[in-house]
Formats: C-alpha cells, structure tokens, sequence
C-alpha cells in the first residue's frame, strides 16, 4: 500500500505546472502565512490524492529561495475547492491541504 501512495505522490510531482498568476500566488502565500496549512487541514485520504492529479491549477516556486519550497495549487471542479501541496525539495516530502473556499 505504501509503494501505491508514494508512486501516487511521486506521479504528481513529475509534470510541469504552469507558474501562478499573481492573484493565485497571493492566495497561497495567504494560507502559508496566515498558518492555514496546519494538520487540522491536512489531507490523508489517498484516494483523493489520486483524484486530484488532473486538477492542478499552477505551481508557485522560488529560484531564489534556497528553502526548496514550492506550492502547487488544485482547483477541485466538483466541490468548488481548492487545496495546497506544499513539496520540499530538499527532503523529498509532500503534503496536501484543504479543501479551502476559492
């Protein structure tokens, strides 16, 4: 089970989002900020991990930071949602947040 969940997130971390306009980058940057990307709104369902692949709206990434943060931002059609994917690239995890009003 474990293999399917990581090559579930590993799938989604392999495409190229496009880069988020500035009205999106502020609404990432608000949850991120504002500490909304808590364990209270942490996602644990792997089914929906799945889901979600195809709903990307666009990745937020900063060269310059050495952090090795980026963000990638869902829009779930069905229930008007959105969620985070906070990706650190220095250690290699991924975690997912949401659902939040969009």
């Amino acid at each position: 089970m474990l293999s399917i969940v990581t090559t579930l997130l590993i799938g989604l971390n392999t495409f190229n989002a496009q880069a988020c306009e500035i009205e999106n980058q502020h609404y990432v940057k608000r949850h991120f900020v504002e500490d909304k990307l808590i364990v209270d709104t942490e996602v644990k369902q792997e089914d929906f991990v799945a889901e979600l692949k195809n709903a990307v709206v666009c990745e937020i990434k900063n060269e310059i930071m050495l952090d090795g943060l980026s963000f990638l931002l869902y829009q779930h059609d069905e229930s008007n949602s959105a969620y985070i994917r906070v990706n650190n690239g220095l250690d290699g995890t991924s975690k997912l947040y949401g659902p939040f009003a969009h």
